[in-house]
């Protein structure tokens, strides 16, 4: 699949939300991306890196917040989660990145700023 493109999405910018991917790791061991939105000036990615489950928050291309659990995935059916806690009360504000796999929390960290709006204006 090509790249997700802000229009192609619903707008999640300023406010709480959760991403889910659900992905087979095999024996060998998993590596890479299972969805991504945005492009080098912001967005947002869901990944497995060195076998473990990731997150990555692009804030203008200038700042890139990272979450990332401690653990690899061992091989077999699993479902990776993102839940991002949004600080509220008004547009670009921070939140709390949450991943979970297959339920468990694996990961937490903190994204300090969101890109508040589109060129769209949404």
């Amino acid at each position: 699949m090509g790249r997700l493109t802000e229009s192609s999405l619903l707008n999640v910018k300023n406010k709480s939300r959760a991403i889910t991917a659900r992905f087979t790791a095999p024996a060998a061991g998993a590596d890479g991306v299972l969805v991504a939105q945005g492009g080098a000036f912001g967005g947002w990615t869901l990944y497995l890196r060195h076998g473990r489950p990731a997150y990555c928050y692009n804030l203008f291309g200038m700042t890139r917040f990272h979450v990332e659990g401690a653990d690899v995935v061992p091989a077999g059916d699993h479902q990776l989660r993102v839940e991002f806690a949004y600080d509220g009360c008004g547009f670009g504000k921070g939140g709390t990145a949450t991943l979970y796999l297959d339920g468990e929390q694996v990961g937490q960290g903190r994204v300090d700023a969101t890109v508040p709006m589109d060129l769209l204006g949404r």
